[in-house]
């Protein structure tokens, strides 16, 4: 048994909570995320990771590569819980656990300064900035209801994978209900 289950028995215990089969399956897709990010790690090779935003099997060898995990379900099923289990068992320092919403907004404002630098890409350049002290990336709460921020999400995210960061998201929706009816979301679709 890994180091995360243990972890989660012992608040299921602690905590009086239900078992959730869910749940525990999903610490299981993160606890392989945490060996493959500790082996990066420890070799010092952060290999250019492919994805998108979802686990995908790589060889016969059932290694998983990630650039991300998109845990979604309804309100009050645990993936916040689960998530933060992940973060404050992965011993590294270059990690980030923020509200998407939050990052969003710190995001424009940055951009905004950076605009006003005559800086011609903002977004490569913030990119670029986090993922010299970031590796893992944690989003809670992750939705598009901004046309802002679905027209430059997909492009964002691009970056941060481009530049070795790894992103774990939790979310209410589905990911094709992701800014559902939202203007020009045939443009958000790709993403």
């Amino acid at each position: 048994m890994s180091d995360l289950e243990v972890l989660y028995e012992n608040l299921v215990k602690e905590k009086n909570l239900d078992y959730d089969e869910s749940q525990h399956n999903a610490l299981k897709v993160l606890d392989n995320l945490k060996t493959h990010i500790l082996n990066s790690f420890s070799t010092k090779k952060l290999r250019t990771l492919f994805g998108k935003l979802i686990f995908l099997k790589h060889s016969q060898q059932k290694t998983f590569f990630h650039s991300g995990i998109y845990l979604y379900g309804g309100v009050g099923t645990g993936k916040t819980m689960i998530m933060n289990l992940f973060f404050q068992g992965l011993n590294i320092t270059e990690k980030r656990r923020v509200h998407f919403h939050e990052f969003m907004h710190e995001f424009h404002q940055k951009t905004k300064k950076i605009r006003n630098n005559k800086h011609k890409d903002p977004i490569k350049k913030i990119c670029d900035d986090i993922a010299k002290d970031i590796k893992l990336l944690c989003f809670d709460e992750f939705q598009i209801v901004d046309i802002t921020d679905a027209m430059i999400v997909g492009r964002l995210f691009e970056e941060l994978i481009n530049n070795g960061v790894i992103i774990i998201t939790t979310s209410n929706f589905k990911t094709n209900e992701l800014y559902k009816d939202g203007l020009n979301r045939k443009l958000f679709l790709p993403f």
